[in-house]
């Protein structure tokens, strides 16, 4: 099957299925950082695509990446637009609880 972008759909699914694994303390953080979802653009090779950023962390954006399948946290540029920087996969759990670790280091 060729390859197309994930939906806003797509995404609310994924977040809402992915958010079942997750622990109460997680679910928790999630709902303290969820933001509206919102369509970013994001630079892959020399081509401009779209994500959906789903939660924001200080000036980190965590998106669903959609060619990678997985949950990644970056900052967008000056410009707005997000560098494919990383090849993360991680499913959201993992992110919460990394997200929960780091503030546990920072009290």
């Amino acid at each position: 099957m060729a390859w197309r972008p994930a939906t806003f759909d797509e995404v609310q699914r994924i977040v809402a299925e992915q958010l079942l694994a997750c622990t109460p303390a997680q679910r928790a953080m999630f709902e303290r950082i969820r933001i509206a979802p919102r369509r970013l653009p994001i630079l892959r090779g020399n081509s401009i695509e779209h994500v959906f950023a789903v939660a924001e962390v200080a000036d980190q954006l965590l998106f669903w990446e959609d060619v990678e399948e997985g949950f990644e946290l970056a900052r967008p540029g000056a410009d707005g637009v997000l560098r494919d920087d990383g090849a993360d996969q991680l499913e959201m759990t993992h992110v919460l609880h990394q997200l929960l670790e780091r503030d546990a280091r920072r009290e």
